[in-house]
């Protein structure tokens, strides 16, 4: 019977649709210095969260999980429950990750009543974690779920569900909250999965495997939350008996797609894993249609409370996955499957000739990055980038089948005193196509002119001209040329945009 009922679940998670794949080879347990636990085994951690706590580039390791459990108060209340939060600093680097020891972290999460599991981003673009945690309990033990927003000043304001107005859920249920941008709209919206308990007349209970949404109808600074919706974008066609939804971009397309826990039924701890993958509307909205696949995973995981977690460990961008494994074991292991998806790492070198910079790697998707804010320049998805000041840029580098590699921050410095001399220089027209023409509005003689192709190399270099050049732009390629002007010690970049 057992084994009809797992084909059903996997028939359903199939449906008719194209099922992907991916495929996982197991690298070892406790990797890069993280640990399960402290070293004298106390703390087991139950959820693992990656996030640049420290905004260099690569994913720190946030922990949380019972400290303790005070058997001795009845009846039960989750204040016999005493929960910690650590975090792991990453001394590596986003490539090759090495976390240094378990520092205990956020306190501010642990003045809850009631379950501590944490899912982090950043609500509010101040680059520093901000968590959805699950749950706030009251007197009856219903739940409700908790934002903790980062004050400048340091420490978090903390808001309730009712605050947010998000309401509760029936004592006896039980949720994991997931944070990503289900609708493409920019901002973080809230995910939560598991099940609701429902109470008949009778006093029987029923637990309901749910989805939960909550839209995020502010903005990538001020979130609002709207909701919960439930069940939402095709995902009951999914749910069993209980399932639990780990969110990421699995096959590479820019989305949110599930990786998925569920089990046969609530008495039991053995979980299924599987995933969904998502093919969004026309709007952006979440459209989860078919199952997905995956070679080198286990196929079960033997205790409810296990959580994975998704995180791009070796710098590809396709998600390795963590699986908490025998917990409360002997033999409880934090077991670490790479995804091999993206086999060979792309080059991410950058050339600098100047005041220009060029990716090496060639027949690429390039998107070039302010390292200062660690924001997407817009328009800059060429092989080369002129920068329009000062400062630290990195370009994105990704393939065909959506792996990718980051270069590291190249230091640009527009060289000499430019702001005087930036309000006498006109150059125009722009966009041009036969000619430009650079001028110095007090008539002063420009001492030389510099002009850099996207490739680097030096298309002009002319000495000593007038005050008022007519540049001929007969065979030059379409494209950005960046203009170096100096006239005595100072210094100004211009650019020059050439159409066909």
């Amino acid at each position: 019977m057992r084994q009809l009922q797992q084909g059903l679940i996997l028939l359903a998670l199939l449906v008719t649709n194209t099922v992907w794949g991916q495929i996982f080879e197991y690298k070892g347990s406790n990797p890069f210095g993280l640990e399960l636990t402290k070293p004298d085994t106390s703390e087991p951690g139950m959820r693992f969260i990656f996030f640049d706590i420290d905004n260099d580039g690569d994913k720190d390791a946030i922990i949380a999980g019972i400290d303790s459990i005070d058997q001795s108060q009845q009846p039960f209340t989750f204040k016999s429950i005493k929960f910690f939060v650590a975090v792991q600093k990453n001394v590596g680097d986003r490539w090759t990750p090495e976390f240094e020891g378990r520092q205990a972290a956020y306190s501010d999460l642990l003045q809850m009543t009631g379950l501590v599991y944490p899912a982090v981003a950043d609500f509010n673009g101040d680059r520093l974690p901000d968590f959805v945690v699950c749950c706030d309990a009251d007197d009856y033990l219903n739940l409700s779920v908790r934002y903790f927003e980062s004050k400048s000043s340091g420490g978090y304001n903390s808001y309730s569900g009712e605050q947010l107005k998000l309401n509760d859920f029936s004592a006896g249920s039980f949720f994991v909250p997931e944070i990503a941008d289900m609708d493409q709209d920019g901002d973080q919206d809230i995910v939560m999965s598991g099940f609701v308990r429902y109470f008949g007349d009778n006093g029987e209970e029923k637990d309901v495997a749910t989805m939960l949404y909550a839209k995020n109808t502010g903005s990538a600074t001020v979130p609002h939350f709207q909701g919960w919706y439930q069940n939402t974008n095709g995902i009951a066609a999914f749910l069993n008996k209980a399932a639990y939804f780990i969110t990421g971009d699995l096959d590479l397309d820019d989305d949110v797609d599930l990786f998925t826990l569920w089990q046969d039924s609530l008495d039991e701890d053995v979980l299924y894993v599987g995933g969904i993958i998502n093919e969004p509307l026309v709007n952006g909205k979440a459209n989860f249609v078919s199952g997905l696949s995956f070679l080198g995973l286990p196929a079960t995981v033997d205790d409810a409370a296990s959580i994975p977690a998704l995180a791009d460990m070796d710098g590809d961008r396709d998600l390795d996955v963590f699986l908490l494994e025998n917990l409360l074991t002997d033999t409880m292991r934090l077991a670490y499957y790479e995804n091999i998806s993206c086999t060979g790492q792309i080059d991410n070198k950058v050339v600098k000739t100047g005041s220009v910079l060029k990716a090496n790697a060639i027949g690429m998707t390039y998107q070039w990055i302010d390292c200062t804010t660690g924001k997407l320049i817009e328009g800059a998805n060429q092989q080369s980038f002129i920068p329009p000041t000062s400062g630290r840029y990195a370009v994105r580098v990704r393939d065909n089948k959506g792996c990718e590699n980051l270069s590291s921050c190249e230091e640009v410095v527009i060289s000499g005193t430019e702001d005087p001399l930036t309000a006498f220089i006109d150059l125009g027209p722009s966009p041009a196509k036969d000619y430009v023409w650079i001028r110095h509005r007090d008539g002063n003689i420009i001492d030389q002119i510099l002009i850099y192709g996207e490739d680097g190399k030096t298309v002009l270099n002319k000495q000593n001209a007038s005050s008022n050049i007519r540049l001929d732009l007969t065979g030059w390629s379409a494209g950005v040329y960046l203009a170096e002007i100096k006239t005595g010690n100072s210094t100004v970049h211009k650019k020059i945009i050439v159409v066909p």
